[in-house]
Formats: C-alpha cells, structure tokens, sequence
C-alpha cells in the first residue's frame, strides 16, 4: 500500500509501531480531527506569560495555528473553550512514546482540566484589553463566556 502522507495510513497500520489503536485514539485525536469535536468553538488561547487572548472562531482556526507552532507550547499554555472547558496544551512530541513513531508528524495535545471560573476568565479579559492598550479595564465586566468571547474577539478586529 503506498501512502504519500500520514493521515491517509489506517489506524490499524500504525500499531505495528508498537501503539494500540486504543492508546493513539485517545492520546492524539487531534490530528485526525476526532478530539477537536470535544471542544465548542469559538475557544481561546492563552500562552503562558502573554496577557493576550488568541480568538479562534473554528476548528480550522486553531489547526492552523497549532501547525505553526506544534513544537513551541509550553506545559502552562491553554486553551479556553465557550463551555468554559480549560484543556493543557501539550507541544507535540511532549508524551514519551512518540520516540518510538518514526513516521508521525502530531499536532500538539489537548487535555482536558478544570473549567475556568467566570471570574477568572473575566480577569483574562481585563488583562488581554489592557495588553492592547485599552484603558479602565478593571470596569470591564460581563456575566457569561460568551459575552466574553465576543468582547475577545471585538478586541481583536
């Protein structure tokens, strides 16, 4: 069978590297797109050490920027759903068994923790408007995620 990129190889074929379809299928769904289906768009990213907010309206959104910067996510970076659903971003190659896969090109992971306290979030939001230049932002308040999102990615045009 020639295959000409990863994706297009079954499952059931990589498992002669020694990986279960069990283990791949829920360690790195992303890059066959199964995970991104967990997350409800649109989601933020937060990068450890940056008060900014990156607003990704889709899936697509954050494909792209997770295969420009598959290798740079730190263990503190996070992504930020509109449920609230906060998921660790772990830079790809971060789990120990990718040393053994020769042939695969992952995306970074997304694991699943705690979901982010509305207040919390809201001090995001003050934090990304100030990092923008915007001033008062201590009176900036909202009283849902999506009226968050929405004040994130107003910010952002």
């Amino acid at each position: 069978m020639e295959v000409s990129n990863i994706n297009d190889l079954p499952i059931e074929n990589l498992s002669t590297k020694k990986l279960s379809t069990e283990k791949l299928s829920n360690h790195d769904m992303s890059q066959r797109g199964d995970a991104l289906t967990a997350i409800h768009w649109p989601a933020l990213v937060k990068l450890a050490g940056s008060a900014e907010l990156l607003y990704l309206s889709n899936a697509d959104d954050w494909l792209a920027l997770a295969r420009l910067n598959r290798a740079h996510f730190t263990e503190a970076d996070q992504l930020l759903d509109s449920q609230g659903q906060r998921y660790q971003i772990l830079a790809a190659g971060a789990e120990p068994f990718y040393a053994e896969i020769d042939v695969w090109d992952p995306l970074p992971t997304l694991l699943p923790q705690t979901p982010l306290p509305l207040e919390e979030f809201i001090q995001w939001v003050q934090h990304h408007a100030n990092a923008l230049g915007n001033c008062c932002v201590t009176k900036l308040s909202f009283n849902t995620l999506s009226q968050g999102m929405e004040i994130v990615r107003s910010l952002n045009d």
